[in-house]
């Protein structure tokens, strides 16, 4: 790296001049919002199926981010050990 680039302030927005990761990070903000949608809708409408049962609602939410985590955590399990075996 020369000095003249070390030097050159970078903005934060910068990376959002990558069409590809414009792209990308576009799609995943939508996904995010379809998913909190998804969240408050499931939640209302099990609010509204079991209207005295607030564990349920708050069942709803949590079931799904455990699932993916436990499934997430098993599959990079053996990444994880390999890469300890070379250090």
């Amino acid at each position: 790296m020369t000095a003249s680039t070390a030097s050159t302030p970078t903005s934060m927005w910068s990376p959002l001049r990558q069409p590809v990761f414009r792209s990308l990070w576009i799609a995943s903000a939508i996904s995010s919002v379809g998913t909190w949608m998804h969240d408050v809708g499931a939640a209302w409408l099990m609010r509204t199926l079991a209207p005295n049962s607030p564990i349920l609602v708050a069942l709803m939410q949590v079931a799904a981010i455990l699932i993916l985590k436990r499934f997430c955590a098993i599959s990079a399990l053996p990444r994880f050990v390999n890469n300890c075996k070379t250090l």
